[in-house]
Order: structure tokens, then C-alpha cells, then sequence
């Protein structure tokens, strides 16, 4: 058994702010409320390099967190993969962090352009984190939805991109 400790995030970790928190939906286009927590500012996170699909280290500490809360493992979703590597590019070209697209585009229209029906769908942004541990690590301790994103009962799949310094992490269940 592979015990996967995370780790503290050094002092020096860069981090910027974006206004939209965390994004969940269910598929009629209701969006989950994470309550008063809201409004607060999105931690980034940093890769330095577009990483290939494939995500086997961050499945690990992504699924071992899960397990730990009692929640069941998320199977990497090639469909979910492409909508979060395809919005993670974007945001390079664009620069703000946020879960509206430049064309207006939701978490929910980028799963479903990716060709994930959906049943339920969640979007975690980062920019300025090294490692995957790291940007996990930072989601738990956000007040903003990316801990309940992350955690969601509903979840059964996640796709992954990382471009650059942007990280999108897309959690789902299809219909």
C-alpha cells in the first residue's frame, strides 16, 4: 500500500486572486451553494510545462485524500481531461482566473463540448503551485468551494490540465 503524505505549502508560494471561487453545477444548471464562503479570492497554482494526459501521481493523492474521508476513488476521464486542458490554455491567453470563459462558457458548456454529459460537474482554478500534492494541499484549505469541490459525494470521474501556470481540475458524474 502507497501511503502519500501532502505537504506544507513552502512561505514562498505565489499566489493571485480571482473572484469567482468555485464553480459546481448540477445538470439542469443549478449551481451547488457553498454558502458565505463564496466570494472569497481563488488561490493559484504553477506547472511549468504542459503535462500529458495521464495524471497517475495527482490520481494517487487525489484518491488517497478521498479515501480518507470515507469518499469513493475518481477515475482520470479522458473527455474531462480535454475540457480542462483546453480551458487551462485559454487562460494562458487571457490571464484572469475565472470560471466564465471569454465567450461566456460555463464549467457545465466546456464538459458538455468535450462530450461529457453530465449529471453533475465542479471546477477548481489554481495558478503559482509546484506540485501536484501542493495545489491539492491548497484546494482543501480554501474557503472558497474547492474543498467541497474536491470532496463532493457526487463526484465519480475528474479530468485534469495543467498549462503553464494554470491549473483546471474538472470533477464530475455523467448521466
Amino acid at each position: 500500500m502507497r501511503i502519500i503524505a501532502l505537504l506544507a505549502l513552502p512561505a514562498l508560494m505565489a499566489l493571485s486572486a480571482c473572484g469567482g471561487g468555485a464553480d459546481a453545477y448540477y445538470a439542469d444548471g443549478t449551481p451547488v451553494d457553498f454558502g458565505p464562503w463564496k466570494a472569497d479570492p481563488i488561490p493559484a497554482l504553477t506547472q511549468t510545462a504542459d503535462g500529458p494526459m495521464g495524471y497517475g501521481d495527482f490520481q494517487l493523492v487525489l484518491n488517497s485524500v478521498r479515501t480518507e474521508h470515507g469518499l469513493r476513488e475518481l477515475e482520470e476521464n479522458a473527455k474531462l481531461n480535454k475540457a480542462s486542458t483546453d480551458y487551462a490554455r485559454l487562460m494562458g491567453q487571457t490571464a484572469p482566473l475565472s470560471h466564465t470563459g471569454p465567450d461566456g462558457s460555463t464549467p457545465g458548456d466546456r464538459a458538455r463540448a468535450a462530450g461529457y454529459d453530465y449529471s453533475f460537474i465542479a471546477e477548481n482554478l489554481a495558478r503559482g503551485f509546484p506540485s501536484d500534492e501542493s495545489v491539492i494541499e491548497a484546494w482543501l484549505n480554501s474557503k472558497t468551494g474547492h474543498r467541497e469541490n474536491t470532496l463532493h459525494e457526487r463526484a465519480e470521474d475528474f479530468g485534469l490540465g495543467r498549462v503553464g501556470d494554470n491549473w483546471v481540475l474538472m470533477l464530475g458524474a455523467e448521466k
